[in-house]
């Protein structure tokens, strides 16, 4: 199952201002922890509006003033009807990942990032003025971002400055080294000197939740195809009458030559 991307670029406001990162990728977590059920698929204006009624916090438009702590996460997600903790250790981390648990996972973007990671095409067009045109190389922001793993599809992160559409409507593929290197941003950029795991929340169903089963698609009854009929054997035609001789006595005449 692909990841979806919940992307906090639809709730810009006045002056560029985006800081809606938090609540966006707890909706993409707690999304994927239902499995996206029915009622259960969850927008970032979902998570924005489930971070105010959980918080109290007042996010003042054209202000950046909407940044979010762990705590205020957990409670946001616990909104949505989710179950969220703190990661206990690394190993706590990738099994319950693989248990089926989002994870939402505190960066300092793009400090330590592999070279060749897939960002976001907004990072991309910013890193570019930033350390380009404003001389700033070393420039970088916090930022919440999450990733989930999946049997099939494996290991995939999504950052909310992705557009959620088109080549941006999933998550990025990674692996569990990415993953570490991601989570341990905090720490390389040295905004604070704490171990990956604590840097990454944890993010799941209720326990006991089972996903409702699919509902089978009505198909529409298809007419039997037509049976061609059995050929019929075309009725015997009589025989042409045989072409009249004339006779070698009468010349054709009907009069006997006696």
């Amino acid at each position: 199952m692909k990841y979806k991307v919940k992307s906090q670029l639809d709730h810009e406001e006045k002056g560029g201002i985006l800081d809606d990162c938090g609540p966006s990728s707890i909706a993409a977590c707690v999304s994927w922890a239902f499995k996206y059920a029915p009622g259960k698929d969850f927008s970032a204006a979902d998570g924005i509006k489930a971070k105010f009624e959980a918080t109290g916090q007042v996010d003042k438009q054209g202000v950046s003033d909407n940044g979010s702590t762990l705590a205020q996460l957990l409670l946001t997600a616990r909104k949505l009807g989710a179950e969220a903790r703190w990661a206990k250790d690394w190993n706590d981390v990738i099994n319950s990942a693989k248990a089926g648990a989002a994870l939402g996972v505190w960066v300092e973007q793009p400090a330590g990032y592999p070279k060749g990671l897939e960002v976001s095409a907004w990072h991309a067009k910013w890193e570019r003025w930033w350390w380009v045109k404003q001389k700033q190389p070393t420039r970088t922001y916090g930022h919440m971002t999450s990733a989930v793993y999946d049997p099939i599809d494996g290991w995939q992160w999504a950052c909310p400055t992705r557009s959620g559409k088109g080549a941006e409507q999933f998550g990025v593929k990674i692996d569990e080294k990415i993953l570490l290197t991601l989570a341990d941003s905090k720490r390389v950029s040295k905004k604070d000197n704490a171990p990956a795991f604590k840097h990454i929340i944890i993010i799941t169903a209720p326990k006991g939740w089972v996903a409702p089963a699919p509902v089978a698609q009505a198909v529409a009854p298809v007419a039997p195809a037509p049976v061609a009929a059995a050929p019929v054997a075309p009725a015997p035609q009589p025989a042409a009458p045989a072409a009249s001789v004339p006779c070698s006595r009468c010349g054709g005449t009907g009069v006997v030559k006696q």
